[in-house]
């Protein structure tokens, strides 16, 4: 069948179904048949712990489709198996994204005339929870490609708000060249809170879901780096107090070289003292980012005796080359282990390497 090209799914986290749980407390549960012959009610609601959250969604299925789909499923429907809720027909799926469960299981029922065109990217991460919860990737191959490929722009610089959704959407499906830069780019973005134990984007807490220990990852490189980023400029100005009397740091054939270097030393010491950088700080005590200490610290402004015959004195040359050393040698937050992951879902997904090719070039600009 041909998939309807609709934009209605793409708001539909503002409509009943996209909605949060909280706010349809009062209503009545929204019914939605899968199959004209299902024998089976899954009971969609809240996993707030709370008895009277009440169910929001009541979804009818076919066993016999559930069972084909996954393994999860599979022993869900198995009438001999553990779970009491079996012999009534009925299960709670808590905490289930309702419009994400809905795709699933359009797909699964064989609706593909429902299945959105276009998604969000708040969907693409609830389907990216789902199918790892319930093992139910191989689903979404038919639509993957389009779905990800229409949200790419997500990922541009500069960063938007909730975009470490994407580490667990590249994650799940096995987009190794986006979960890579996404790892970079908040390495190199991210702030932190006043202790220091905490990632920051936009002045928010990196939200869950993310893969394993990645964000403790991010936050020792980050800390690691500012520690040599610090070090590196520390070096150059230490270089320039300690040097003897005899030694000049003005590159011009000047006679007025003691000018010069007077010139860099105030606009040096100018400079750190308008960052608060007169000593150096300790790297839990810094709560920026590392993108802004570099530009700050690369905006330093060296007041020069003459532009013209002075062109290269100062110290913003030793600078650059000490921070882009640091910067370059950063390491990478993605581990052996999340390589290996993103590897065994290419192979479930069958995503081709032009795809992967594509969406770097699209987020790269190469």
């Amino acid at each position: 069948m041909a998939v309807e090209e609709s934009s209605s799914i793409i708001g539909a986290s503002n409509d009943a179904e996209g909605a949060t749980p909280t706010s349809a407390k009062l209503e009545p549960p929204k019914t939605i048949y899968f199959h004209p012959k299902g024998d089976v009610k899954l009971l969609i609601g809240p996993d707030d712990g709370m008895e009277d959250s009440g169910i929001t969604h009541i979804y009818i299925v076919s066993s016999a489709v559930m069972s084909l789909v996954c393994e999860p499923w599979n022993a869900l429907m198995d009438p001999d198996n553990r779970f009491a809720e079996s012999r009534s027909g009925e299960f709670k799926l808590l905490g289930d994204d309702p419009v994400a469960l809905r795709i699933l299981l359009q797909i699964a029922h064989l609706q593909f005339e429902k299945v959105p065109y276009a998604l969000i990217t708040e969907q693409l991460l609830q389907l990216a929870i789902l199918t790892d919860k319930y093992q139910a990737i191989k689903l979404l191959i038919p639509f993957l490609r389009r779905w990800a490929n229409r949200l790419v722009h997500d990922i541009d610089e500069p960063l938007s708000a909730g975009c470490e959704r994407w580490l667990w959407i590249a994650w799940a499906f096995g987009f190794e060249g986006v979960f890579g830069r996404m790892a970079s780019m908040l390495t190199f973005e991210c702030t932190t809170n006043l202790r220091g134990d905490t990632l920051l984007y936009d002045g928010k807490e990196l939200s869950e879901p993310v893969p394993c220990e990645i964000l403790d990852t991010i936050l020792k490189i980050r800390e690691e780096t500012v520690e040599k980023v610090m070090e590196a400029v520390g070096n150059v100005t230490d270089e320039m107090f300690t040097k003897s009397l005899a030694y000049s740091n003005c590159k011009a054939p000047s006679e007025r070289k003691q000018a010069c270097d007077t010139l860099t030393v105030g606009s040096l010491l100018a400079g750190l003292n308008r960052l608060g950088l007169r000593e150096r700080l300790s790297p839990l005590k810094y709560t920026g980012s590392i993108g802004d200490m570099v530009k700050n610290f690369l905006k330093i402004e060296f007041h020069k005796l003459n532009t013209s015959e002075h062109p290269n004195c100062g110290l913003l040359p030793e600078f650059k080359k000490s921070i882009n050393a640091v910067i370059e040698a950063m390491p990478s937050a993605v581990s052996e282990h999340h390589k290996t992951h993103i590897k065994e879902q290419q192979k479930i997904l069958k995503i081709p390497l032009s795809y992967e090719y594509r969406a770097r070039w699209k987020l790269e600009g190469l």
